[in-house]
């Protein structure tokens, strides 16, 4: 009989428990922003301006255009122009 409470020898195919990912987001939204509170209008653009980024991405690394190379150099070149 196996014990179901005994870690995974692979975690492969086990669901993400943290939400860490998501935090990031909501930070680098945040900056965005600029502000703590925005208006229903200001947040619509906020979203839809993500959307058409994330699609440019999601584009370019399914063509093969940007490698994680790529990415962290955009990632960190973005971080630093919010500054």
């Amino acid at each position: 009989m196996i014990d179901e409470r005994l870690p995974l020898g692979n975690v492969y195919d086990v669901n993400i428990r943290t939400n860490n990912h998501l935090e990031g987001w909501h930070n680098r939204l945040n900056r965005k922003a600029g502000k703590s509170h925005n208006g229903l209008y200001e947040l619509l653009q906020l979203l839809i301006s993500e959307q058409g980024v994330m699609d440019t991405l999601i584009q370019q690394v399914l063509s093969g255009n940007a490698t994680v190379g790529d990415l962290r150099r955009v990632i960190k070149v973005y971080a630093q122009k919010q500054r």
